[in-house]
């Protein structure tokens, strides 16, 4: 009887421990705070890295895209759903088929404050018409992300992956028609 009684218990105990590591699994954050690393190279979303990886890639990592818009000069956009209010996962690729940027987006319950940490001072403060709302982009050129947040209420709205670069080579290709300058009059 006791025998019986301890394996029960022993069976229980394993079944709670498997739903618990399952149930926690399933509720991880991919909001992960980005570490430093200890020599520039491009950070990655999922594998994909920018500088590196190739349409295809992304494609055997994340499936068919729900949309492809392609611009004039042969770069296109790989469009995914990304289940968080109607706002895509983006993933720009250049005429040669390497991933060139991506944007998460992240939810409104999004902090900035916890994103941001490790990754020290921004290397720039880019404005635009997201401005109006109090965003800016926030861009640390050697660690091959930028995040897109307002610093009043600490929102953050998209996280973006690039290769590390310089800030002239930032401004004119990953973001273009973005500016230093902050047009609104805000601090």
């Amino acid at each position: 009887m006791k025998k019986q009684f301890l394996v029960a218990v022993l069976l229980f105990a394993v079944v709670a421990g498997a739903f618990f590591a399952l149930r926690n699994k399933s509720k991880e954050n991919i909001e992960t705070v980005v570490q430093p690393s200890p020599s520039p190279a491009a950070s990655s979303f999922r594998g994909i890295v920018p500088g590196t990886s190739l349409d295809a890639d992304v494609i055997a990592v994340l499936g068919k895209p729900i949309r492809k818009d392609t611009a004039g000069d042969q770069a296109s956009s790989l469009i995914y759903a990304s289940g968080i209010e109607k706002r895509p996962l983006n993933i720009d690729v250049g005429a040669s088929g390497v991933v060139a940027r991506i944007i998460e987006p992240f939810s409104s319950t999004s902090q900035f404050s916890r994103m941001s940490v490790g990754l020290g001072g921004p290397d720039l403060t880019l404005f635009g018409l997201f401005e109006k709302q109090g965003f800016r982009l926030f861009v640390y050129l050697t660690r091959g992300i930028a995040l897109l947040a307002n610093p009043t209420t600490d929102a953050l709205k998209e996280r973006w992956y690039f290769q590390p670069t310089s800030p002239d080579d930032f401004l004119r290709n990953i973001a273009p028609g973005l500016t230093t300058q902050n047009t609104e009059g805000q601090q």
